[in-house]
């Protein structure tokens, strides 16, 4: 029966507004009351020929959330090369004598590796096996003591790690951590709440994990009623250690866990080094960071994340920020301005009128970021030439499969054959992607919905499903 009515509520649209062609459909599907207050922008191109094939303010300029990824990863895929790795060296300067004391300092110097530590891309080591490999690299070259410090290069203060636009309530959280010159467990730490209490008592911190020296938080949280939503925030900006974290979380047995982002990673990363050697017997006087390289350093090992293409998968499948910002870093600019220029000039090299574009950072966490439908679809469609012959599910989700889209249109015979990557801020959602449509062709598609009155995410997610399934259906 629910499989009947599946069908049922998806056949409506083309019941009501008969057999005519997809500009007719999503022209009439666009007039409702849904969308009154709303603003909607559809563009699908055919990728062989570029053409419109139907569109509802295609030129208009929306908020696309993290759809703005694709820009990201698919713009470094064509400029750095699917198997680009960033690296993180460790090195040390003055000499060391015969009987093993450094008379120097230790450097970890990155460039801006996101996956160092991360556990999300199978095989990669985790945080405790890297220090434990910089440590065994070091006892290696020799070294029994060190008579300077673990120290980290930190860049941030040429390249801010977070962008300006981002909104204070993000920050703190781990989604919004920013990519740093060093990043290290994906930038985030844990806090275990205790939350076996009555709806409206004062959740209690059991314990944090990993520990972060000098860090320092004030907990307001409350506990709400089972099976509600993680609605707990912490406030705190980089490079400061007082978090102030405000909101509830939902009732139940054990421990509940929410995910902060570390004031300064390349910090905590030297710090990390330092007392593991520490613990392993090797005195070393501190840990501190530096904003420039020296010259003269000696290399002892230097680590390689894996290549792009696995990265760029992470990102779009599972909407990681980190990822994205760290990947519109490896461009080379100097600043967030100049990586957004590069990216820029990528796109008009292609042909693409970059007009009705604002990029203020590669994860969409900006309010600021602005893009047209058209130019979305058109970027898609120039991409593909660039791709090649490679499977787009190794670039983004599947719908109804895999990622962000692994529950959309389930039954519908549009799953396994849509990549899809989603963007969702409050009162927005947003898709965008490829389609091998129900017609055979190849097509490309962004569909934007901005200034949302729905109160919840699936009222917004419903009504877009709908049209994704159209797309699909009469492409």
């Amino acid at each position: 029966m629910r499989f009947y009515l599946f069908l049922l509520f998806y056949a409506l649209p083309y019941l009501a507004f008969g057999q005519g062609t997809l500009q007719d459909i999503l022209t009439e599907m666009a007039k409702s009351p849904f969308y009154l207050h709303a603003n909607l922008g559809i563009a699908v191109q055919d990728v062989t020929d570029r053409k419109v094939i139907a569109d509802i303010n295609k030129d208009k300029l929306f908020i696309p959330a993290s759809t703005i990824k694709l820009i990201t990863t698919l713009s470094a895929r064509h400029l750095l090369g699917e198997n680009y790795r960033f690296t993180t060296g460790l090195y040390y300067d003055g000499t060391i004598t015969d009987e093993g004391t450094l008379q120097g300092n230790i450097y970890i110097i990155g460039n801006g590796d996101p996956t160092l530590g991360s556990s999300r891309i199978s095989g990669n080591p985790t945080m405790e096996m890297i220090l434990h490999i910089f440590a065994e690299r070091i006892t290696q070259a020799g070294i029994r003591c060190i008579e300077g410090e673990v120290i980290a290069i930190a860049k941030e203060n040429m390249q801010p790690p977070i962008g300006d636009s981002w909104q204070w309530n993000d920050l703190g959280n781990y989604y919004a951590t920013g990519a740093w010159s060093i990043n290290v467990n994906e930038n985030l730490y844990n806090i275990y709440y205790n939350h076996d209490m009555e709806p409206g008592e004062k959740a209690q911190i059991s314990y944090i994990e990993p520990y972060i020296p000098r860090l320092m938080i004030e907990s307001h949280v409350i506990t709400d009623s089972a099976h509600t939503a993680d609605n707990a925030y912490i406030f705190g900006a980089p490079f400061t250690y007082d978090r102030f974290i405000k909101g509830t979380i939902p009732q139940g047995k054990g421990l509940f866990k929410i995910k902060g982002s570390i004031p300064n990673p390349p910090l905590f990363f030297a710090y990390r080094l330092y007392a593991l050697l520490h613990h392993m017997g090797i005195s070393v006087d501190n840990y501190n960071t530096e904003s420039t390289k020296k010259d003269g350093l000696t290399c002892i090992f230097e680590h390689s994340s894996p290549p792009l293409k696995d990265i760029i998968k992470i990102t779009n499948d599972q909407s990681n920020n980190l990822y994205a910002e760290a990947t519109l870093k490896a461009l080379g600019g100097k600043d967030i301005t100049e990586n957004v220029q590069i990216m820029l000039d990528n796109l008009q090299s292609m042909g693409l009128d970059t007009y009705p574009f604002n990029m203020e950072d590669g994860s969409g966490l900006s309010p600021r970021n602005l893009i047209s439908p058209d130019l979305m679809a058109s970027f898609l469609a120039k991409q593909s030439q660039y791709l090649g012959d490679v499977d787009f599910k190794n670039i983004l989700p599947t719908v109804g499969e895999s990622g962000t889209v692994k529950n959309m249109l389930g039954n519908s015979p549009a799953k396994g054959r849509m990549w899809i990557k989603s963007g969702s801020m409050e009162k927005i959602l947003c898709y965008a992607g490829y389609a091998r449509a129900a017609s055979g062709r190849l097509i490309t598609f962004a569909v934007f919905l901005n200034n949302s009155q729905a109160k919840t995410f699936k009222e917004n997610k419903t009504e877009l499903e709908k049209i994704i399934d159209t797309i699909y259906r009469f492409s």
